[in-house]
């Protein structure tokens, strides 16, 4: 059953840099118009409380598809901090602080040539017009998977779903790939393009890793906009609408409108 929830509160408060991890440098500081400096830096595996904590807080209480399945905190946890693990040890995460205040992310991950297939499908045969598969009913990816609640299980049942299947969407001069696993600005921020910058950083942090493709799955309408306007493709969407589970239909009516996600692909 759907659970209608309204427009989320701004985040009024910062998650902080407490423990002072060395890090690297991800690129030269930016001056907001107000004279605040942000930073940028590399994430580590000791960010892994800093980073899941944040992106939790603010894929729970501002994604559409999140509020729409009634997820909170807790259900999410355990996911969250698992995937983050996953993620930060690819060192690819982008941290930007102001003084200790985290005030935008961009979490990545990369995959060579010859991780495509085991993460991400088969790649397309010679001349196929690849097409996006769905069945009528996700039951049987659902029920597989090991989390001890619903709404963690349905959120990982979308993201296998999506995965399975995007290796088959990918060029065929793709050498490295780097992928988009979170995005993050502070509602303090916004309006500064401070995630235009985090994300100018982090694709050439992927070059500099030797990735020639760069991609995301786009769950909410912000993120959809922010890929259309940098130059990300659609290879292919999953309507909300079409997501069956036990021939139930689980996310309706998201506060901010989206109605699909979105696999994205760009050439770097």
């Amino acid at each position: 059953m759907s659970i209608l929830t309204p427009c989320p509160s701004r985040q009024n408060f910062f998650y902080k840099n407490h423990e002072k991890v060395q890090r690297e440098s991800a690129g030269d500081p930016v001056t907001l118009p107000d004279g605040r400096v942000v930073r940028f830096e590399i994430a580590t595996s000791e960010d892994v409380d800093l980073v899941s904590e944040q992106m939790l807080y603010g894929f729970v209480n501002q994604i559409g598809m999140y509020r729409a399945i009634g997820s909170t905190e807790d259900d999410m946890r355990a996911l969250f901090r698992e995937m983050t693990v996953d993620s930060l040890s690819h060192d690819g995460t982008i941290m930007g602080f102001i003084d200790d205040d985290l005030v935008t992310l961009w979490v990545t991950k990369y995959f060579t040539k010859e991780d495509i297939v085991k993460n991400f499908g088969r790649r397309a045969e010679a001349g196929e017009k690849p097409v996006f598969e769905i069945p009528e009913d996700y039951g049987t990816i659902f029920d597989s998977m090991p989390w001890p609640n619903f709404n963690a299980k349905l959120i990982m049942t979308i993201l296998t779903a999506v995965d399975e299947q995007w290796g088959k969407f990918m060029p065929d001069d793709l050498e490295k790939l780097s992928i988009d696993e979170g995005i993050f600005v502070h509602d303090s921020l916004r309006g500064t393009k401070i995630g235009n910058q985090v994300l100018l950083r982090s694709q050439q942090l992927a070059r500099n890793k030797g990735c020639n493709y760069t991609g995301m799955v786009a769950v909410a309408v912000a993120s959809q906009k922010l890929a259309k306007k940098n130059g990300y493709e659609l290879s292919f969407s999953l309507p909300f609408d079409k997501i069956c589970v036990h021939g139930e239909y689980p996310i309706k009516d998201t506060w901010d409108g989206t109605t699909q996600i979105e696999a994205v692909l760009k050439k770097l």
